[in-house]
């Protein structure tokens, strides 16, 4: 598949302002001069300006002319379709899930499916799954003070923290 860079600029630019906006939500700390937006408003910017760039470079290098989307063959393959479509699908079960299920539980889940069937080694992936996520889990809420969902895990909240 190949997209034109208006159509990836635009999605770009779009999604970045969506974070931008989101992060802007975010409640901000007093003991600290930066909350938890403060990365996420730093990550939409640069996507926003990326896509921009893209749009600009595009439209000026040719107008707006010729095909927006060609698919290539792989996309005749359900094992490269699901792929394809994986990622994307598992940002939405996370944020459907993980305040529910909790941050733990959503992305072993998560990340033992997407590891498993990118690899195919299902207990490799189950254990890189798990690593991950307590890196995680330690950058974003112990470090980055970026308050996660526990979901059904709150009860052990207070065991399950490191710093």
């Amino acid at each position: 598949m190949k997209l034109d860079d208006v159509v990836l600029g635009v999605v770009i630019a779009l999604f970045g302002a969506t974070i931008i906006t989101l992060a802007s939500e975010f409640e901000a700390l007093r003991h600290i001069d930066y909350g938890p937006g403060f990365f996420p408003t730093i990550i939409g910017a640069c996507l926003v300006a990326c896509g921009v760039l893209m749009v600009a470079r595009r439209i000026l290098a040719s107008g707006l002319r010729g095909p927006y989307i060609q698919l290539g063959p792989w996309s005749r393959s359900p094992r490269h379709v699901v792929s394809f479509l994986l990622v994307p699908a598992s940002v939405i079960v996370y944020i459907l899930v993980s305040d529910a299920a909790g941050f733990f539980l959503t992305m072993i889940a998560l990340l033992t499916l997407q590891i498993g069937w990118f690899t195919g080694r299902v207990w490799r992936s189950f254990g890189i799954a798990v690593l991950v996520t307590v890196f995680l889990q330690e950058f974003f809420q112990g470090f980055m003070s970026v308050p996660l969902p526990w979901g059904v895990l709150e009860p052990f909240s207070g065991f399950l923290t490191w710093m």
